[in-house]
């Protein structure tokens, strides 16, 4: 009897530094998320960024992806990488645009994208114009995989028709030429895609792992930012470094390839006729790039062709090229650029579409 009643104080006494650490803890997030976070520097990246789920554009057309629902989405805002990391959907809806999905590929396949949207219901679109989508870097290997559209997780036996799908893809791939590491790469990430999206479709312990990595990585890169030197964040986060990238732009928008970029912009102007003949109400926009790169794409295609073509085609463009949003590389903007000129895309939207 002395012993169980020895026994029983023990363990309640054992359980309130437990619940003294709990209450602690709970404290210190309320503290934290109130009187911190609100001080701390912007998120210099756009959180819980992920590619979205992967559509199928037909035979021999690169992957383009969505974050959002197309079948009852209002607005369709369509482009390259950067549409995907410069455009914050739900900016545009709290503008009062309705419901806004973000369709992109990389590369920015832009006659591409505009074939594949003809078959989306969306009656409105925001075409994002550069000179690279008229001349995407091409990766060969994204131009032959996906020759049928993928099966979906979410079916009966979907695990084995994707294995499938992808064993054809990659015998395919290998027989076409490529190393067959080469293949597996890109593959793995059209499958890696697939599965991220069967997570989010369905509420289970590895969707919680997925989000919760975000989240912690969000919160991850607001301390480290809080905690370097303004030399470090500045060097890391803010300041656009020319070099190999720009070298890489100078090389896809050389003289060699302006043929290419005129029969593309023929093209694209020939998709976005028929998407109007359709009834789609239309607005294209370019998004802003860093002055080094700007001038490396005005040299190869002047901007004032797009605001030709704007005008000949009778939509509204917003050309935004050349204004002061900070970015990432230079070619992408950051968290708070993306923020920011969202805000100046959605006002431009509300007075072509809610005068």
């Amino acid at each position: 009897m002395q012993t169980s009643t020895i026994h029983r104080r023990f363990a309640r006494r054992s359980a309130v530094p437990l619940v003294a650490g709990a209450v602690l803890y709970l404290l210190l997030v309320v503290a934290w998320q109130n009187f911190i976070v609100p001080d701390l520097p912007p998120d210099p990246f756009r959180p819980n960024l992920s590619q979205g789920q992967v559509l199928w554009a037909g035979p021999r057309n690169h992957p383009i992806y969505t974050r959002e629902d197309i079948e009852n989405a209002d607005v369709l805002v369509i482009g390259d990488s950067r549409i995907f990391h410069g455009i914050v959907a739900e900016r545009l809806e709290e503008a009062g645009l309705g419901r806004v999905a973000v369709v992109w590929c990389f590369g920015g396949h832009l006659t591409s994208l505009l074939a594949a949207v003809r078959e989306m219901p969306p009656k409105r679109l925001v075409i994002g114009l550069a000179p690279i989508n008229l001349h995407p870097k091409k990766n060969p290997v994204m131009t032959e995989i996906m020759r049928r559209e993928p099966p979906s997780l979410l079916q009966e036996g979907g695990n084995e028709l994707v294995a499938a799908w992808a064993e054809e893809e990659l015998d395919y791939l290998v027989e076409f030429g490529f190393t067959r590491s080469r293949a597996e790469k890109e593959v793995n990430d059209v499958l890696r895609n697939l599965e991220q999206a069967r997570l989010r479709s369905t509420w289970s312990p590895e969707r919680v792992d997925l989000e919760f990595k975000e989240w912690f990585n969000v919160r991850r890169r607001r301390v480290v930012g809080t905690l370097s030197t303004r030399t470090w964040d500045y060097a890391w986060f803010w300041n656009y470094q020319s070099g190999e990238s720009d070298d890489v732009y100078r090389g896809i928008l050389s003289e060699e390839t302006a043929p290419e970029r005129a029969a593309s912009l023929e093209r694209v102007t020939e998709l976005i006729q028929e998407l109007k003949d359709q009834g789609r109400e239309i607005v294209c926009l370019r998004v802003p790039v860093a002055h080094q790169l700007l001038e490396i794409e005005e040299a190869a295609f002047p901007g004032a062709r797009f605001e030709e073509l704007c005008k000949e085609l009778e939509v509204p463009y917003l050309d935004s090229s050349n204004r002061p949003f900070r970015t990432r590389d230079g070619s992408h903007l950051n968290g708070p650029g993306a923020d920011r000129y969202s805000r100046v895309v959605a006002e431009f939207l509300a007075e072509q579409w809610m005068p």
